[in-house]
């Protein structure tokens, strides 16, 4: 589905669900973008976005919703860079790019003690109000705990329109089970 298209499934999606919706929140690597940014230097091209996230994010915006980043990345300065030539930087309103050590660290798996908070604090909206997107599943159980709806997204197609909706349905299902 081309961005038009899926730009358009996006807001049917949003507007098939309540208002207490408040902040999106994004992984960048196999999330958001299908690479990991400390493959390249700042002043390489980007490679893109998987076809469907940025529509997600412009219908979100679009619905006054926040858009967060919570990145783990070994090179902060990539991501930033790639976020600013991919016109992301402007499309989200809280970034969180928390530097890890080189590789995959599981100890530095920071996006329940760091991110999260973080992006709680900037926006005033609890946890609860929040929908969280991330391709490793310690991220999506340890953010989860914190009442945070937490959502697996596939490597292979990375947020896309089927994934947000089983984002949308299952925080639907959060908020009545809070009723």
């Amino acid at each position: 589905m081309g961005p038009p298209a899926a730009l358009h499934k996006a807001r049917q999606l949003l507007d098939s669900y309540s208002s207490l919706l408040k902040v999106l929140v994004l992984d960048l690597d196999y999330t958001v973008w299908p690479y990991w940014c400390e493959m390249y230097s700042p002043s390489d091209k980007p490679p893109g976005l998987y076809p469907e996230a940025g529509a997600i994010i412009d219908a979100c915006r679009e619905r006054q919703m926040l858009v967060a980043a919570a990145s783990r990345t070994p090179t902060p300065e990539v991501a930033r860079a790639f976020m600013q030539k991919l016109g992301l930087d402007a499309r989200f309103d809280n970034i969180q790019l928390i530097p890890a050590a080189n590789g995959y660290d599981s100890h530095s798996a920071q996006k329940d003690t760091c991110h999260l908070p973080n992006i709680r604090q900037a926006t005033g909206c609890e946890y609860s109000s929040m929908l969280f997107f991330d391709d490793e599943r310690g991220n999506v159980t340890k953010v989860s705990r914190l009442g945070v709806c937490s959502v697996l997204v596939p490597t292979s197609v990375g947020l896309c329109l089927k994934t947000f909706k089983e984002g949308l349905d299952k925080f639907a299902a959060q908020q009545q089970q809070a009723l």
